[in-house]
């Protein structure tokens, strides 16, 4: 009778060890696929962002003739002219839009690179400093983001100007408010870590600890920040000289060639199709690479939480009293149950 049953447990026990080898073989065709899939993302979104940003490099060199000369009758169609045709003053519409990407990416490119600086660094600042200025900068983070970047664009150019360097303060300023709290959190979080209070035992200054403890652990954030602050470092940028806030005419810009040409689109529309055909190129491959990124972050986190040796306790060994799950890997073990008992 207790033969009987033991072969029944054991044959039992034997099924849901291959239940559990189906299940880790699901799991890793899964892994296999979701790798796959951001691998295809990563290379899709590389492709696509390289078009505009080749553009805005090598545009200039490429440009046919000065964008602000006046070729022929305005609004001529493609091909008459040039590839392009003419815009409303009879310039050329291709050396225009290879031109105005240089202008649109450099000033958003500078102003998310000052957005990531002021906001990794403050954060730093707020979550070393004390729980009074913690509340405080939270409070004023709250404030600046209910103020449209917009507004605050406005607000600059009105007071000084039509100019490259008022846009990339102005951008800045606007993308700065929202990064604050998310790396003052996740530098909160890292300071509670044992690595980091063993740092600080050992009479690390904060600048020491935040170049060799904090920004390495918090770069997967800020490079995940990165690639969506430039873009919508990017459509700020295109919106502020859609409304005329960017640079002045005749500047080539791509959000003030989209505002000067609305006026004449059913005539002449590749004034307006060529800088939106960029910046949905731009647009759509920033944001693969960004889901990219997170993916593959994600899934290299999971993989070594699960790999066999890590920290986690065995439970055969945890304690007196055996879980089911311990009596299954218990049965199927090469040790006898007896060892794992002792």
């Amino acid at each position: 009778m207790i033969r009987g049953s033991s072969s029944r447990s054991r044959a039992n026990s034997r099924s849901r060890s291959s239940d559990r080898g189906r299940g880790r073989r699901g799991g890793a065709r899964t892994g296999s696929r979701s790798r796959t899939g951001s691998r295809t993302a990563l290379i899709a979104g590389a492709v696509l962002t390289a078009i505009p940003i080749a553009v805005a490099l090598l545009g200039p060199l490429l440009a046919p003739h000065n964008p602000d000369a006046t070729l022929g009758r305005p609004l001529a169609g493609p091909g008459s002219v040039g590839l392009l045709g003419t815009d409303q003053l009879g310039r050329d519409v291709l050396s225009r839009v290879l031109y105005g990407g240089r202008t649109t990416l450099g000033i958003a490119l500078v102003a998310a690179l000052g957005a990531e600086l002021m906001g990794v660094a403050g954060g730093i600042a707020v979550a070393a400093s004390g729980r009074l200025a913690r509340a405080l900068t939270g409070y004023l983070s709250r404030v600046l983001l209910a103020i449209p970047g917009i507004l605050l664009l406005s607000v600059l150019v009105a007071g000084f100007g039509h100019s490259s360097l008022v846009m990339m303060v102005g951008a800045a300023l606007a993308l700065t408010p929202p990064l604050v709290p998310l790396i003052a959190t996740r530098t909160q979080t890292l300071i509670a870590e044992p690595f980091v209070e063993s740092a600080v035992l050992s009479g690390s200054t904060l600048p020491r600890l935040a170049r060799r403890e904090l920004l390495p652990n918090l770069a997967p954030i800020i490079a995940a920040d990165f690639v969506v602050r430039l873009l919508t470092s990017v459509f700020l940028i295109c919106a502020a000289g859609f409304i005329g806030l960017g640079p002045a005419p005749p500047t080539p810009e791509w959000g003030l060639m989209i505002a000067d040409a609305e006026a004449t689109m059913q005539q002449q529309p590749w004034p307006i199709i060529a800088p939106a055909l960029l910046l949905a190129c731009l647009a759509a491959g920033l944001m693969l690479l960004s889901h990219a990124f997170i993916a593959y972050r994600t899934g290299a986190s999971g993989s070594t939480a699960s790999r066999p040796g890590s920290s986690v306790q065995d439970p055969r060994r945890a304690g007196g009293q055996l879980s089911e799950e311990a009596l299954e890997q218990a049965a199927t073990d090469p040790l006898r149950p007896e060892q794992v008992l002792r």
